[in-house]
């Protein structure tokens, strides 16, 4: 860990490191970030140390799955598979240059959203998890990184000169058709208000002065072939595609679920709107500290009781924005990049702990 205080002591004066990343780098020692060791022990509770031998019988096993990737980190650099997940291993070179890593083995899921629960006491690392899988540790989410820096400066540049007086006073919501996998079935004619995505769209065509939804459809998602074709021209609300910055000249904003939990979360919150946030299966590593009518209003997965809180929201103005200043904090708390990054790099020391042998 030298190479962490060698950092520590140049460039923690100014607080701000320039590497791969452009974002501060933070303390680990800070109190102020002492719910990220709470959460982590909450998440480590049930953590069983592992063998070198377990560990390679669970890269094998994963190993028929392309979304599972290995990746080691000796002497603090990084080595991955041939073509690895570029954001996992970003994060990996960045936490060895700045703070320093042990060396370890690690299994990362790749794909959006770990579905299942991983076998065996080796834990497996993921952007985002199903509520209830023991066996899946959180790192960051969404795209990367600088994914994030991006969508944070884009909503600053955007709310700069957007008072909230002069918000929309609806529900707005584009998105796809992603919530027909899974739990539900493929969209089509007869079933597609019947999903979380399509309901809300159906209640925009019937509350059109308060829900502005409609689908922006992606021919690789959702959709079987021969059915598209019917479902875009006859029967699903669509519009064009437009940019977020747009989005958020409306005051409401709803989070509901598509194959995993939506990424659209952070640009959302982060700017200081009223969250409206469906009943989800999933988890990203803050999602426990996101509290319900604290940061966000609840609504039910089926959306029922979506319009009547709806109107609560319009005849509580005052509580709302409120409630929406609570959310954009917990943003620029808790899960800006540069937060991921330092709650990523405290976890892989806790799981360096695991390991019942001295070197890889």
């Amino acid at each position: 860990m030298k190479k962490f205080h060698f950092y520590l002591g140049i460039w923690f004066l100014p607080f701000f490191f320039l590497s791969a990343y452009i974002f501060p780098i933070l303390d680990p020692h800070d109190k102020q970030y002492e719910w990220m060791d709470r959460l982590i022990d909450q998440e480590f509770a049930d953590k069983k140390k592992f063998s070198k031998r377990q560990l390679k019988q669970a890269i094998s096993y994963l190993a028929v799955n392309p979304w599972y990737q290995h990746f080691t980190v000796q002497d603090n650099q990084v080595i991955g598979p041939d073509e690895p997940c570029m954001e996992f291993k970003s994060l990996l070179i960045h936490l060895c240059e700045t703070y320093g890593l042990p060396n370890i083995e690690i299994i990362c899921f790749v794909h959006d959203g770990l579905q299942e629960n991983p076998k065996g006491v080796v834990p497996v690392f993921a952007r985002c998890r199903k509520k209830g899988s023991d066996n899946a540790l959180l790192l960051h989410y969404g795209y990367g990184l600088n994914w994030v820096v991006d969508q944070c400066n884009r909503v600053e540049a955007k709310i700069a000169d957007l008072p909230w007086e002069s918000l929309i006073n609806k529900v707005h919501w584009r998105g796809n058709t992603t919530d027909g996998y899974g739990k539900y079935d493929n969209y089509t004619s007869s079933n597609w208000f019947k999903h979380p995505r399509g309901k809300i769209c159906q209640l925009s065509q019937q509350f059109p002065d308060l829900i502005d939804a409609a689908f922006v459809l992606d021919p690789i998602f959702g959709l079987k072939i021969q059915e598209q074709k019917i479902l875009i021209e006859k029967i699903l609300p669509t519009a064009p595609r437009v940019a977020f910055e747009d989005c958020l000249n409306y005051k409401y904003q709803v989070l509901i679920e598509g194959i995993v939990s939506p990424w659209s979360s952070d640009w959302k919150i982060h700017a200081g709107r009223v969250i409206f946030k469906q009943t989800m299966r999933w988890e990203v590593f803050w999602e426990s500290l996101f509290l319900p009518w604290e940061h966000y209003i609840p609504i039910a997965e089926d959306f029922s009781d979506f319009v009547e809180k709806m109107l609560w929201a319009m005849w509580n103005d005052k509580e709302c924005k409120e409630m929406a200043m609570r959310s954009r904090a917990f943003i620029q708390t808790h899960a800006k990049a540069e937060h991921m990054a330092l709650y990523c790099y405290k976890v892989l020391l806790r799981y360096a702990q695991l390991l019942t042998h001295d070197n890889l």
